[in-house]
């Protein structure tokens, strides 16, 4: 595979940069090299994603989330600004071991692929969603949004609407709702990556109305996941300039929606209200509401160093990572209190990997980083829906990985890959039955 071999001469020169800063780090007490640090790796990612870009015309494999994410996003939110102090250089020290254990299961399972076809099992042959298949998952966005608005009538309206939207998303979900009214996420999904049926106008209707109830619930959460899905399924494609265009025009976009909702949601005013009222901030409202979001990405980071210092090594005891079968078996998987910083809980993977397993935290991340590899390269080939979701699990786990973990996506890999399984089961059906007919056919004539 060209991809393959492109990103493993990538990967290997990332791990040599990665070690030089690692050795930087080492050697150097806080000061200017901090910001050096966030300089050479923000270089190091563009120089990653333009590469691979030129080369293959490909945005959103592997290597160009990873460099977006750790050598980019994190290193320009790693500076000092409004209630966010600079990164420590022991913070540099443990995501650079990050980088390099992460693209060194890459660079491995990369070389296992750099012989492997370009063509795939399905020779070109373009995804198209059965009959059934449509119609099953055309009624279920048509039920979740439904579902959606029955709530919004019986709780006086959406939680935009309220004058606290934070408290009145907290009370908006009808008993055992919330899941099934996320669910309408995967039909959007899947009909998306029909290239026919995503353009079936009662489709595009029903998922507008459902994208502006996610918007209208205040929730960020929802809208990002929708967002990302979608991009998971551009991961095997080239992209042209003009669809380049429209990227940077819907990520423009997206950052306008989640500054609009800051400037909405309850619980971000109480904050900023809260700083101003101890004295930690005197400056602009508007400022600190606003750069919301590059604190929501960099005490992320600034929190990890606190799992680091003042917790046990491995005192989760695999907690988060076996979280869906936890809850479904209606155990508890968080045997830790959450640490926070000004009400700031979320933390990067690489908390949670130190809480699961201690110090083998960075072999675990280089394992996570070749299963995420082998799931990325059988999957671009195929038009399989459970190939292509589990690649979707496996993007979204690595854009979001500045913050999150395993158990903030329970209902993605249980409820939505149960219903993934059945879609495809709807398809396998359809086969069989189109195989039988011209059977008969043949049978006949």
């Amino acid at each position: 595979m060209k991809i393959a071999k492109i990103q493993s001469l990538l990967y290997f020169w990332t791990i040599f940069v990665s070690l030089g800063v690692l050795l930087i780090c080492f050697l150097s007490d806080e000061g200017i090299m901090n910001s050096i640090i966030a300089c050479i790796y923000i270089m190091l990612g563009l120089i990653n994603i333009i590469s691979i870009y030129k080369r293959t015309g490909m945005l959103f494999n592997p290597l160009s989330i990873f460099s977006m994410v750790w050598l980019i996003l994190i290193p320009i939110t790693s500076f000092q600004m409004p209630i966010l102090p600079q990164m420590t250089i022991f913070q540099w020290e443990i995501i650079s071991i990050a980088n390099i254990f992460f693209c060194l299961g890459g660079l491995l399972i990369s070389i296992r692929f750099m012989g492997r076809s370009d063509k795939g099992p399905n020779n070109g042959k373009i995804f198209e969603l059965s009959r059934i298949q449509f119609i099953f998952l055309l009624s279920t966005l048509i039920i979740c949004v439904a579902i959606y608005l029955i709530q919004a009538v019986i709780a006086g309206g959406f939680p935009a609407m309220a004058d606290n939207p934070d408290m009145a998303r907290r009370t908006f979900y009808l008993p055992n709702m919330a899941s099934l009214s996320n669910l309408g996420m995967m039909p959007i999904y899947i009909i998306f990556k029909d290239r026919k049926n995503r353009k079936n106008k009662l489709y595009l209707m029903f998922a507008a109305i459902y994208f502006i109830e996610l918007y209208m619930m205040a929730v960020r959460f929802g809208v990002m996941m929708l967002v990302i899905m979608i991009a998971s399924l551009f991961s095997s494609k080239s992209i042209n300039v003009k669809q380049l265009k429209y990227i940077l025009l819907v990520t423009v976009i997206f950052f306008f929606i989640f500054v609009v909702i800051a400037n909405v949601r309850g619980g971000n005013i109480n904050n900023i209200s809260y700083f101003t009222g101890i004295g930690a901030y005197s400056g602009s409202d508007f400022l600190l509401r606003n750069t919301e979001i590059l604190r929501y990405i960099g005490y992320s980071q600034r929190l990890m160093e606190n799992y680091f210092t003042i917790l046990k090594p491995g005192s989760n005891q695999w907690g988060y990572t076996l979280s869906p079968i936890l809850e479904m078996l209606d155990q508890p998987f968080e045997k830790v209190q959450h640490l926070t910083i000004w009400g700031y809980t979320a933390t990067n993977i690489i908390s949670y990997l130190f809480l699961d397993f201690g110090k083998m935290w960075p072999l675990v991340y280089g394992c996570w980083s070749g299963i995420l590899h082998i799931i990325y390269y059988t999957s671009i080939k195929s038009n399989s829906i459970i190939r292509s979701y589990l690649w979707t699990i496996c993007f979204i786990g690595l854009v979001l990985s500045f913050y999150a973990y395993v158990h903030s996506y329970i209902v993605w890999l249980t409820l939505f890959l149960l219903y993934a399984l059945f879609v495809n089961f709807l398809g396998k059906i359809s086969i069989s039955r189109e195989r039988k007919g011209n059977k008969n056919e043949y049978l006949y004539n």
